[in-house]
């Protein structure tokens, strides 16, 4: 099966680096150690190779502290030299709630009952101030240390990378004012959170239209797929300049990533991990 599309241009500028990334996984093991060991097998291709992971790491799916830990040790999962963690909206909604247990039970109706119960498998965390107390004290310290003080977003070169999306502007000033947001619990027009008009904008991001967004968020597809039909629907570099690697991990065992090498002539690949039943063609 192909895990990758073939090599594509990339319209702007990229670091001379090996970058890796890696969309929604939302505990989905199985997928995700494909994904981390295909990426271990990929030869090195520049002095640095980092692992940039997107968010929502967590819920959903039942693996929530092996992909935690796979993704904050990707120096032995990937091979990489450098891992980059951004929170997702999953991510601070887990925050939200070690800060204040009022919001436990929206947190687990919105697929964080996945976490809670692999932390607690005799559900003996009865209140909300007991599920606050268990989330803070099972989930890794080191992780939830970057949820909180890491960036929203990381730009690399004409890249910009960041869990749902960008403000639908080519005004830098703009731009930096959305992304400059503090951790909301949901607000529509978030770094975390947006969908549309975000989705549909087809007017760039800077003026020459070289700057591209990898984000997650919204999925691409929405149930087990080839992966052909996930690169199709994933790769709107040339139409929108966008690149979305959610490949549906919320409801099935399917995991997006990318591949980017920078230089005098940038490329990409866009890839799909799954470890769930599927056609085997597009």
């Amino acid at each position: 099966m192909q895990m990758w599309t073939e090599w594509r241009p990339f319209p702007g500028r990229l670091p001379e680096q090996q970058i890796f990334v890696i969309g929604d996984v939302h505990g989905r093991g199985a997928a995700l150690e494909i994904a981390l060991a295909f990426m271990a097998q990929v030869p090195r291709t520049a002095p640095l190779r980092r692992l940039v992971s997107l968010g929502d790491l967590i819920d959903r799916g039942s693996a929530n502290l092996y992909a935690i830990n796979a993704v904050m040790n990707a120096e032995q999962t990937a091979l990489v030299d450098r891992v980059d963690l951004l929170p997702g909206n999953h991510e601070l909604m887990l925050l939200d709630v070690i800060d204040d247990p009022s919001w436990a039970n929206s947190y687990a109706n919105v697929g964080g009952m996945a976490l809670i119960d692999e932390l607690d498998p005799k559900g003996l965390a009865k209140t909300s101030r007991e599920v606050a107390i268990l989330l803070r004290e099972g989930v890794p310290d080191p992780f939830l240390h970057r949820m909180r003080t890491g960036p929203s977003h990381l730009r690399l070169g004409d890249l910009i990378l960041v869990h749902a999306g960008l403000y639908p502007t080519r005004d830098e000033k703009v731009q930096a004012a959305f992304l400059a947001q503090g951790r909301v619990v949901t607000q529509p027009e978030h770094w975390a959170w947006i969908r549309h008009p975000f989705l549909g904008w087809t007017g760039g991001w800077d003026p020459d239209r070289q700057v591209v967004v990898m984000h997650g968020h919204t999925s691409a597809v929405v149930r087990p797929v080839h992966p052909d039909v996930f690169f199709e629907a994933a790769d709107l570099c040339e139409t929108k300049r966008r690149i979305c690697l959610d490949a549906g991990s919320a409801g099935c065992e399917q995991v997006g990533f990318a591949e980017l090498r920078g230089g005098p002539d940038p490329v990409y690949r866009v890839g799909m991990a799954r470890a769930c039943p599927a056609p085997e063609g597009p």
